[in-house]
């Protein structure tokens, strides 16, 4: 039972880790809600916060590898793993209407990828650049949705 709560401060690290990524996204989430797309609030918290956890045990894996003496353990594969799974939940957000070049979803399946990263730099300890990019996300959703707005009528207005 005892290995269960070893590393004990390692695993609130982690834990502590996990709720800092998840804050993070569902804040993205919020805007995402508001402007009613699918992947929200709870979503966004969902994946920066589990991120967050893949990567904290990516590392936690490497170091006790290192430890042992065992050089086959690389923690970038871990990014990799994350951003293939993170991949195939964008893929099933974007829907391309047949009637037309309409595509929807291309923002929410940017956004998710952004949560995915925010919760990976949480876990490697990197919060400036964690709530820095949580910032520009929000900055970018919010902001230039009126610039993204008057381009739409700007371009549906008859040519001269």
């Amino acid at each position: 039972m005892e290995q269960y709560f070893a590393d004990s401060a390692l695993q609130i690290d982690m834990l502590v880790s996990f709720v800092i990524a998840a804050v993070l996204g569902g804040l993205i989430g919020i805007e995402r809600e508001l402007a009613r797309k699918p992947a929200g609030f709870r979503t966004l918290m969902i994946v920066a916060g589990t991120s967050s956890l893949l990567m904290s045990l990516g590392t936690v894996l490497a170091d006790d590898a290192a430890a042992i003496g065992s050089q086959g353990i690389d923690p970038s594969r871990v990014i990799q793993a994350i951003v293939m799974g993170i991949g195939f939940i964008c893929a099933g957000t974007i829907i391309r209407h047949r009637a037309g070049e309409h595509i929807e979803g291309l923002t929410t399946s940017a956004v998710i990828l952004a949560a995915a990263s925010i919760g990976i730099s949480v876990a490697m300890h990197q919060l400036l650049l964690a709530i820095g990019v949580t910032v520009i996300t929000l900055v970018i959703l919010v902001a230039f949705r009126t610039v993204e707005n008057f381009l739409a009528r700007k371009n549906s207005r008859p040519r001269d």
